[in-house]
């Protein structure tokens, strides 16, 4: 079960990136982010968080776009359809407009995506 493993044992893929910066979820959302290093680069991240049973964490990396977050998923989640579901059950929780989304990874264009 996904919930069982822990953070660093779970192979993340970017799936969303959000146009908001991280000082709004620590601001408005209450929350919070630390610095990590992984395989790639050094990150502002969040802990585990989970959304209608959908586990995600929230990071920024130095070469994203200034203001931004990207939701990233475990690599078991690789259907679009299931990816999908997962990102609205992620903005639900998250409070925000899916007119925030600059990229999802089932998008055809970086035009914010109306699910």
């Amino acid at each position: 079960m996904l919930h069982d493993r822990k953070i660093e044992e779970i192979d993340w893929v970017p799936q969303a990136t959000l146009d908001i910066p991280i000082d709004f979820f620590r601001s408005q959302r209450g929350i919070r982010f630390h610095e990590g290093t992984d395989d790639l680069d050094h990150f502002e991240g969040t802990d585990l968080l989970e959304a209608k049973g959908t586990i995600f964490v929230l990071r920024n990396y130095p070469r994203y776009p200034v203001g931004s977050v990207t939701i990233y998923l475990p690599i078991e989640l690789s259907d679009l359809k299931e990816i999908k579901h997962s990102l609205d059950a992620i903005l639900s929780k998250l409070r925000v407009p899916s007119s925030k989304l600059l990229w999802w990874r089932g998008g055809t264009s970086p035009q914010p995506v109306r699910f």
